[in-house]
């Protein structure tokens, strides 16, 4: 049986960033964004934390304790190669491994 490559497409809603991850690599980032989502919660002193959907498709948000400013807001999705052909958003980067638990 031939597995097809699979890709995690990141984006980063405030910047309109996207960025493709290997999805042997997305278990070790999606729990380093959760982390990161919760401990910079726990800095705002009462912000509201989202975290919906699963490690292959969903989205966090972090807005503050007032209510008035999103601090954080990112989704993603999981494409195989083949379903990813023409439907990627321009501007993707691969994101080299270094940065990938960030």
């Amino acid at each position: 049986m031939d597995i097809e490559r699979c890709y995690v497409y990141l984006r980063d809603i405030l910047t309109g960033e996207w960025a493709r991850i290997e999805v042997s690599d997305w278990a070790d980032t999606y729990r380093a964004r959760v982390a990161t989502a919760v401990s910079r919660q726990m800095g705002t002193f009462g912000g509201e934390l989202t975290l919906s959907g699963s490690p292959e498709r969903g989205r966090v948000t972090l807005i503050n304790a007032e209510g008035d400013q999103i601090i954080m807001d990112f989704d993603w999705y999981t494409l195989t190669v083949s379903q990813a052909l023409g439907r990627e958003p321009s501007g993707i980067v691969d994101v080299p491994q270094s940065v990938r638990r960030l």
